[in-house]
């Protein structure tokens, strides 16, 4: 057998292996890849939050020994206070669905707790910039 027979039949079995393959990703719902964009968007933005917990903590420490702490100060703490418990009151009420849940109704529950989760994410960086600007101009 010739090396270009044998290429056209590897190519041609490729063809037909492969095809019920594009065939199924070209049918795919576009609603499954932005609930797996959503899903990947609520973790990232979850995670970076996160992060910025200890800081939290560092600055409502840093506020609550501040020697002669203000109506002003106070109002610093109980804000990185309200960041915390916003953010660990989200993630007690955050329940992905079961799989075999409704793909619109999983879809649009992602769409609401990626909103609430940025909210969280947007509290927590404005009670960190505020007091952070606090204890930098009271220092």
């Amino acid at each position: 057998m010739s090396l270009m027979k044998r290429s056209l039949i590897i190519i041609s079995t490729f063809t037909v292996m492969a095809s019920p393959l594009l065939m199924l990703n070209a049918c795919r719902d576009p609603l499954f890849d932005e609930n797996d964009q959503l899903r990947e968007e609520i973790i990232i933005v979850h995670d970076g939050a996160m992060e910025k917990i200890g800081l939290l903590y560092d600055l409502q420490k840093r506020l609550n020994t501040k020697t002669g702490c203000s109506t002003e100060c106070v109002e610093y703490i109980h804000t990185l206070q309200q960041a915390d418990e916003a953010m660990f009151a989200w993630m007690r009420q955050y329940r992905p669905l079961p799989a075999d849940k409704d793909l619109e109704d999983d879809t649009r529950y992602r769409r609401q707790q990626l909103e609430q989760i940025k909210e969280v994410q947007r509290l927590m960086e404005k009670a960190i910039r505020e007091a952070e600007t606090y204890l930098k101009g009271s220092a």
